[in-house]
């Protein structure tokens, strides 16, 4: 065989493998936006704070780039952290990574995370001491059954989360909230704890009949009324530190 024959065949083969791959890829991810089907697209939208964040939270602190994009897009579990109250971390490409179930944020540094809707796929969702004002967008998220809320003190509303009916853990401790209503939607709550907010009336919860655990403690709230009436399988209640006399 000749030597032009022999570089011939070489360049077809690598030709083939890299059409596979290409295929292999685009069939691994139809599940995602067009753009995020292929590095060149996500590395589109995508913006630097996420590429920053994903790398130090990958377990060898990974670069995210075009020969690991498939298995980092395909975590399930990420914890992002940005401590600094000046910052205002820019969340573009999250919307890649539809594989996504527990999802945490950390830190001053998170504002506006308006892009965790598109995350259809989350059932654990953590946001910790940062400067989170709303979560309306999370109304979306249809599969979440796990909702944590620490710390958060510009947030002052949890409008939107009367949507989210198929939480079984509500966890809304220490942000600012004075006013909650809507809760009486979410039938299949087990835990909601409201403890050390600015509450001053319990929202009306006689539908949580599957609820055992009642943490409203640190609060302003001066009665109860009815407000507990219906909560047969409650097991756990803590109201202490309030103005009820």
């Amino acid at each position: 065989m000749s030597l032009l024959k022999r570089i011939s065949m070489y360049l077809s083969v690598v030709v083939l493998g890299l059409l596979l791959s290409s295929c292999r890829e685009t069939v691994e991810n139809t599940h995602l936006p067009e753009y995020c089907r292929t590095y060149a697209g996500f590395a589109e939208v995508a913006s630097p704070d996420l590429y920053q964040l994903i790398e130090s939270s990958t377990p060898n602190r990974e670069t995210l780039n075009r020969d690991n994009y498939t298995q980092i897009i395909n975590m399930t579990e990420l914890v992002f952290e940005d401590t600094n109250p000046n910052s205002n971390v820019d969340l573009g490409g999250i919307q890649c990574f539809q594989n996504l179930t527990s999802f945490t944020l950390i830190g001053e540094g998170f504002k506006d995370i308006s892009e965790i809707s598109a995350l259809q796929n989350i059932q654990s969702l953590e946001l910790r001491n940062t400067q989170v004002v709303s979560i309306d967008s999370f109304k979306n998220l249809s599969k979440i059954s796990e909702l944590i809320l620490n710390g958060n003190k510009a947030l002052q509303s949890v409008e939107g989360v009367e949507e989210m009916t198929k939480l079984t853990s509500l966890d809304l401790s220490d942000n600012g909230i004075v006013n909650i209503e809507g809760l009486d939607n979410l039938v299949n709550l087990e835990t909601l704890i409201l403890r050390n907010n600015a509450i001053i009336e319990l929202p009306t919860i006689t539908q949580l009949n599957k609820l055992e655990r009642l943490d409203v403690s640190n609060n302003n709230v001066s009665q109860f009324g009815e407000s507990l009436s219906g909560l047969s399988n409650l097991t756990i209640f803590n109201a202490e530190n309030n103005n009820i006399c």
